[in-house]
């Protein structure tokens, strides 16, 4: 008898838990309707996960991409970025799905690999990055992010993560890059898992997490994802 897990929430649908802050509650008043701003985030989120699936095939070593109507410039601002730090990463490192089986959340890092390399100055970082089309930083709501994933990674080892913001412009600027060294990290790593707690506590069905059968045998949740990860490199 095949038994179902239960949903194993993802980092963003987490963090949905932590209140927006007063300028969003402002923005969100400035609005036509409730449903005119549900249609704007909405339409903004898609064209940040079209801007993710362009950057990856780009960093794994696309040669020709083709940018819809409204990425554009954003695009550019990432062959800005790329061309002075040189992003390099193994392509099973590239939207890399990642799993905390202790905690019992997952997610997608956006790239986990090394910056720096010829024409730079700075020498090479190893580092995890998170990349961000927003117009404006939100440092409070990114910094658990890709902490999350830091530590769903077991903490490897890495010198910094990096969210970097990617701006509707042709050059990059060296300031759209937020740096979190290590110490800072294992802080924000803390604040999501506080931010969970709140989200367990107002979603008290959705937490656990069951083994689930795979050809006649039982298998944690975690197994699947790690070999979905696997798959996905290949």
């Amino acid at each position: 008898k095949k038994v179902l897990h239960d949903e194993v929430p993802s980092v963003t649908t987490i963090l949905s838990a932590k209140r927006k802050g007063i300028a969003f509650d402002m923005w969100l008043g400035n609005q036509p309707s409730y449903k005119a701003a549900i249609r704007y985030r909405n339409r903004r989120a898609e064209i940040g996960l079209a801007v993710h699936k362009t950057i990856a095939k780009i960093l794994k070593g696309a040669k020709k991409v083709r940018a819809p109507k409204g990425q554009k410039l954003l695009i550019k601002n990432f062959l800005a970025f790329a061309s002075a730090y040189h992003p390099v990463a193994d392509p099973k490192n590239i939207e890399k799905i990642v799993y905390n089986p202790k905690e019992g959340y997952a997610g997608t890092l956006d790239f986990y690999g090394t910056t720096g390399g010829p024409g730079l100055i700075a020498p090479i970082r190893r580092v995890l990055i998170d990349w961000k089309t927003t117009k404006s930083k939100h440092p409070d709501d990114h910094r658990p992010q890709i902490a999350a994933y830091y530590d769903a990674l077991s903490r490897p080892n890495i010198d910094e993560l990096w969210i970097v913001y990617l701006l509707r412009r042709e050059k990059f600027n060296p300031s759209q890059i937020l740096k979190i060294n290590l110490a800072e990290a294992r802080h924000d790593a803390w604040a999501f898992s506080q931010i969970f707690g709140v989200w367990k506590y107002t979603h008290p069905k959705r937490v656990k997490v069951r083994d689930t059968m795979r050809k006649g045998k039982p298998v944690h949740i975690s197994e699947i994802i790690r070999k979905l990860t696997a798959t996905k490199g290949k």
